[in-house]
């Protein structure tokens, strides 16, 4: 009894605190002998371990409070730039307008000159300020998307329109293409999925000085009335090192400073385009090799639509037919 009662108790003790978590509890020593040197040490070790869980829990209080704080601030600086962003694009917006207008009745001359550079610097300012007013947003979680029916032929069209001018003054050839199984009616948000195409086609033009840029479009997957619709915008252009592919994916960041002051940009572009392809429900990944130009390849889920009343009209349908 005199050894086995005082090793039960310890036991009991050790399977308890097993059991329970509750550090608290201390075995009594009832002797200056072996089992009595244990059961201090055992109860030291508890000690020790009760005054570091009360340490840990207070770190983590103090952290977990840190971090509500730095989510608070974050959100308060989104939200600050979004409406500093919002309050300077109305003014710039109006001198845009302005030097357009000047310019239809401007002879030319040094003043027409002067009016032109206003515009382009106005529209310069415009596409940042957008840019800082988008990234702003998707920090803020404000970033809302629409669902419209949109003609895809449509938007090829609007591309060749926006940006096809500007390719071919560079001697660049422009080339778009869809796939015969792209689905010609679909429903989305084509506003930040024209704006996602724009991006990616800019920035190969802005990066390519001979050769071409491409844009190549599939279909994915067709399910349940959904589409998920796979982009490749592929241009000849200087490329990118593997080191730096993931790094120009995020917010004010570039392959390095000197193409910031060599080509321009905030360094936010494609970080807003990546963020709006992961909210349509895509992912965007890139495929580069310096020098030999790159290919970013995008994918968006969609849903399919009905045409239109406008195009319902139409008798002759030309699609998978060879011209």
């Amino acid at each position: 009894r005199q050894v086995i009662a005082p090793v039960s108790g310890l036991t009991d003790v050790v399977q308890g605190v097993a059991h329970t978590q509750d550090f608290s509890v201390r075995v009594k020593a009832h002797a200056n002998d072996e089992i009595g040197l244990l059961s201090e040490g055992v109860n030291h070790m508890l000690e020790q371990i009760e005054h570091r869980d009360v340490a840990l829990q207070t770190s983590h209080d103090h952290v977990l409070a840190l971090k509500v704080q730095a989510d608070q601030a974050s959100q308060a600086k989104g939200e600050f730039l979004a409406h500093m962003s919002h309050e300077i694009r109305t003014p710039l917006s109006a001198i845009n307008v302005s030097a357009f207008l000047a310019l239809t009745q401007l002879p030319d001359g040094p003043l027409r000159r002067h009016v032109e550079r206003i515009a382009q610097a106005g529209e310069h300012l415009q596409s940042i300020v957008n840019d800082v007013l988008d990234f702003s947003k998707i920090e803020a979680g404000k970033v809302e998307l629409e669902t419209l029916p949109f003609a895809w032929a449509q938007m090829l069209h609007r591309l060749d329109e926006l940006l096809g001018p500007q390719a071919r003054s560079k001697g660049l050839r422009f080339n778009l293409y869809s796939a015969p199984d792209v689905p010609p009616w679909l429903v989305g948000d084509p506003v930040r999925v024209q704006q996602v195409l724009v991006n990616l086609v800019g920035n190969a033009i802005k990066f390519t000085h001979q050769g071409e840029i491409a844009l190549r479009t599939e279909l994915m997957q067709l399910q349940d009335g959904h589409a998920i619709i796979h982009f490749e915008v592929r241009d000849s252009g200087i490329g990118i090192a593997p080191d730096k592919q993931e790094l120009i994916f995020d917010a004010f960041s570039q392959e390095d400073t000197s193409t910031t002051r060599k080509y321009g940009g905030t360094g936010l572009g494609l970080s807003i385009c990546r963020r709006l392809v992961e909210l349509m429900g895509g992912r965007m990944w890139l495929q580069s090799t310096p020098g030999s130009g790159s290919i970013f390849h995008f994918s968006v889920q969609l849903q399919l639509s009905e045409p239109t009343t406008a195009a319902k009209g139409i008798e002759i349908d030309l699609r998978g037919r060879r011209i």
